[in-house]
């Protein structure tokens, strides 16, 4: 029984050759899986082998930076157990140094394969990537790769281009083949609607409508995700994207990915005919794993008060030192996550048993 379970989940084969039982950090980063796997199956969907996407973002905090110590193995292995629950994670906040993300790569097995942007340069740019990584069990390449680079305007006026650029490509996933785009959303001042913040959401939510509006468009879904520095969903951030058309789910929408606040900073929106015509967005689930709930956690203080002794911070309690800490080996952004059901052969075959014909197609999807 448990073989067809992990079967039926398409359970991730995760490396754990690397902890080592003989010390402290391997006895604890052993009992750590062992607790995320646990709130993983409480907490998400089942990963199955097909009939459904489990599509997430992640705000990984300066990964590849060396705050606090940087990465050690033990947060390596919980970033990729973490990731290995869902087919398909955008990241964000990748750094120069990737020696840490191509290491939770080889720890996530060799059918994941992954995406990166080159770096952002300039102080706006942080010297940031966007990546995705994905389970090729589930997931297809469809070819298209691209950097978003705003037109000029109506006067042949260069656009103001994105602070960090977004990553766009096109994947399958069963019957469902998308377009997805990845953004780091500009943060400027500590508001709700920093003025640079709102244009760069409007700005590149009305470039990815364009595009799907477009005769040539790779697909006619499209996918807007990440990190968009939306404090709440009543404000003029949230608003840029719903003008432009995106459908951001009231699963989504009612989620804050904050760690350290009740902030929407990380967004899920749709343009995608299909799911909204058959309702499937209304039906989906949705969530925001809260990972330190299972590991770092606040009564493990004790546990890592050796390694917050050079740690400077303004927090003056030890617990808010902890956990503004902590925030540098796993994150300040949990990951979000939705399921889509990608199974559309039931209403391909009803109609054709109407005896409907071929659907108008996009020039370059000429697949059911």
């Amino acid at each position: 029984m448990a073989e067809l379970d992990a079967v039926k989940r398409g359970t991730s084969m995760i490396d754990y050759r690397a902890v080592d039982a003989s010390t402290a950090e391997g006895r604890r980063t052993a009992a750590g899986l062992l607790r995320l796997k646990t709130g993983l199956r409480k907490d998400v969907p089942a990963k199955l082998i097909d009939g459904n996407l489990l599509l997430a973002t992640w705000n990984v905090r300066e990964f590849g930076g060396t705050k606090a110590g940087g990465r050690s193995p033990e947060d390596l292995h919980y970033i990729a157990e973490i990731i290995s629950a869902f087919d398909a994670v955008a990241l964000q906040e990748i750094r120069d140094d990737v020696r840490g993300f191509r290491r939770v790569k080889e720890l996530l097995g060799d059918w994941w394969e992954f995406m990166v942007t080159d770096v952002t340069q300039g102080r706006a740019g942080n010297h940031e990537r966007i990546g995705f990584l994905y389970d090729t069990r589930k997931i297809q390449f469809s070819g298209l790769s691209s950097q978003v680079v705003l037109p000029p305007d109506t006067k042949q006026k260069a656009a103001r281009q994105l602070a960090r650029i977004p990553f766009m490509v096109s994947m399958r996933a069963g019957w469902f083949k998308f377009v997805i785009c990845a953004v780091h959303i500009y943060y400027g001042a500590a508001k709700p609607n920093d003025a640079t913040r709102v244009e760069e959401i409007r700005s590149v939510a009305r470039y990815l409508k364009d595009r799907q509006r477009d005769a040539f468009a790779w697909s006619d879904s499209f996918l807007l995700l990440g990190d968009f520095n939306v404090f709440q969903t009543t404000d003029k951030t949230f608003q840029a994207l719903t003008d432009a058309g995106f459908v951001i789910p009231k699963q989504v929408t009612n989620l804050p990915s904050a760690a350290l606040s009740q902030h929407h900073f990380d967004q899920i929106a749709f343009i995608a005919p299909y799911l909204q015509k058959s309702e499937r967005l209304k039906r989906c689930r949705a969530g925001v794993f809260q990972f330190y709930d299972y590991v770092y956690k606040d009564d493990q203080l004790a546990e890592y008060e050796p390694a917050l002794a050079g740690w400077k911070s303004n927090l003056k309690t030890p617990l808010k030192r902890f956990q503004d800490w902590r925030t540098y080996h796993l994150s300040d952004h949990f990951p979000m996550w939705i399921e889509i059901d990608t199974d559309f052969s039931r209403g391909y075959l009803a109609n054709r048993m109407r005896g409907k014909g071929r659907e108008r197609r996009r020039a370059l999807d000429a697949s059911p």
